[in-house]
């Protein structure tokens, strides 16, 4: 029987200018000359240096290691040498800057010894935990909130509904869309893990109408374990309470968060990030990034975590002139950032390449 849906009050329908970027196979970014790494890229605690300016590291090391329970470590993304320690921009709504670890790549991408996980279905859900919190695992769909926080307090209390986010409501971004088609194994896989993880009695995925070719890529995977479905499109319906309230009904309370009502909730790169890192042993050292506006050739990018906004921006054609913002994220919640060696990091959805507006009209 197909679930009812609930959808919120009020919500805009926007135009998404997506057509720009999702019909095209993703790119890999080639290396960049430096990868910036900073020290906070997630909800809660810095994490801390462990290298210092001249050591080697491998691609995969642990160079700042997570300090406190709601903190995650930041890994290499690259082989190379350190050769810096210090402040740097960031995408800082306030434009101040932040600590960050600076790695000079050696062109080897030589890997750190990494251990995968034969079957995740015989590992205990705490191990699970503790795999991902140390391969760095944040959300991916916004504010970077450590994963093992999360599938720790399904453990401890009881999970009615495990929702898998790919409603990529914001306008321009597809890397999420871009993500799903390319790699659905990892999407399906990856929700049976979490939902291993937590024991939750129900799960879903749920998508927007207007992503109909990554629909039916889940679709020819998913058994009668998971639900699959598609949502009108509106912003801001990626988001989390908007999102369970359209798929369960549930209202989450002010001060609350969706575990006191039965609900988890994951995005789809935080899960395919998840798999990876449990199967493979891959830590969270690079991730699908939006590349879009105006540009010659708009594309989603496979990115290193720490590479130059401008490197990336250069992958499609960039050519600077006067005029323009540098947003990063979507045109809704995005960072304006005027320093083009700005860095992505585990957060970064899209960049956006568009004509300044004019902010202080006399």
């Amino acid at each position: 029987m197909m679930r009812a849906l609930h959808p919120f009050p009020g919500g805009l329908h926007l135009p998404t200018h997506k057509e720009l970027t999702n019909s095209q196979p993703s790119l890999i970014a080639p290396l960049p000359a430096l990868i910036i790494l900073p020290l906070q890229q997630h909800s809660g605690t810095a994490a801390e240096p462990v290298v210092r300016i001249g050591d080697k590291v491998l691609k995969g090391q642990v160079v700042a290691r997570a300090r406190e329970y709601l903190s995650a470590p930041v890994h290499a993304s690259t082989s190379g040498r350190v050769v810096d320690l210090g402040e740097y921009d960031v995408a800082d709504c306030f434009g101040l800057k932040a600590p960050c670890i600076v790695i000079e790549p050696d062109g080897d991408d030589a890997w750190f010894e990494i251990r995968p996980t034969v079957d995740f279905a015989t590992v205990e859900p705490r191990d699970l935990q503790q795999v991902m919190r140390d391969a760095g695992i944040v959300g991916l769909g916004g504010a970077g909130f450590p994963a093992h926080v999360k599938l720790l307090e399904g453990t401890e209390h009881a999970v009615d509904t495990l929702i898998i986010n790919g409603v990529e409501c914001e306008p321009y971004s597809s890397c999420d869309d871009r993500l799903i088609r390319e790699n659905p194994e990892y999407i399906i896989a990856g929700t049976r893990m979490i939902r291993h993880a937590i024991r939750a009695r129900s799960c879903i995925i749920a998508l927007e109408e207007d992503m109909p070719e990554a629909y039916a890529a889940l679709a020819g995977l998913i058994d009668d374990d998971i639900e699959l479905l598609r949502l009108p499109v509106k912003y801001p319906q990626g988001g989390e309470k908007q999102l369970i309230r359209a798929l369960t009904g549930k209202d989450v309370p002010d001060g609350s968060l969706p575990i006191h009502i039965g609900v988890v909730v994951h995005n789809v790169g935080t899960v395919a990030a998840a798999y990876r890192a449990v199967t493979r042993g891959e830590p969270l050292i690079s991730r699908y990034v939006t590349v879009t506006g105006d540009l010659p050739r708009p594309r989603n990018l496979q990115v290193l975590v720490g590479t130059p906004v401008r490197h990336c921006a250069d992958q499609c054609g960039y050519r600077e002139q006067a005029g323009e913002d540098i947003i990063l994220g979507g045109p809704m919640t995005g960072t304006r950032v005027t320093n083009m060696l700005t860095p992505v990091v585990k957060t970064t959805n899209c960049v956006i390449v568009t004509p300044t507006v004019n902010r202080n009209p006399e």
